[in-house]
């Protein structure tokens, strides 16, 4: 049997640690600058009542003091989305084609702590984890949000 001479030289106990220390204070700005811009309510992505197809992912989202959910289920890895809309419309969004179990909520309020669920979704059917909101809303400011079931995160697709 041939042995080989290891490339990396041995490291006492002490720069071990220190090297561990630096690879996870790597690893944790590269999550955090990887969180997207919409994480937090108060930083919402501006969409249209025109429509269209955004994507994203939710997986390095977070959930905020005051958040709720659609549901009684776990949540926390929730991104915002406003509409501000000058007319009465229906609203028709879904995240079909997302790729983990999504929520979708709609609210109203000036803040977290004063928004109103208008109307939500876990799964559109038993078999299909995307979800679904058609309603009718009158003009003003809403906030949707996508969360995943008990905190699931992933791609999402949002129409």
């Amino acid at each position: 049997m041939l042995l080989r001479k290891s490339l990396i030289p041995f490291l006492s106990a002490q720069e071990t640690t220190m090297r561990s220390l630096t690879i996870l204070a790597l690893c944790i700005a590269s999550s955090a600058a990887q969180a997207q811009a919409n994480d937090p309510f108060s930083s919402p992505t501006d969409i249209s009542p025109a429509g269209g197809t955004l994507s994203g992912s939710t997986s390095a989202a977070t959930a905020q003091q005051g958040e709720i959910g659609v549901s009684s289920y776990a949540y926390g890895k929730s991104v915002w989305f406003r509409l501000n809309t000058p007319t009465d419309l229906r609203i028709n969004a879904k995240t079909e084609g997302s790729n983990f179990d999504t929520t979708l909520a709609l609210y109203r309020g000036a803040n977290i702590s004063e928004a109103r669920l208008i109307a939500g979704n876990d799964d559109v059917s038993g078999a299909a984890l995307w979800s679904e909101i058609d309603v009718e809303i009158p003009s003003g400011t809403y906030w949707l949000a996508i969360d995943g079931y008990v905190g699931a995160g992933g791609n999402y697709n949002l129409a």
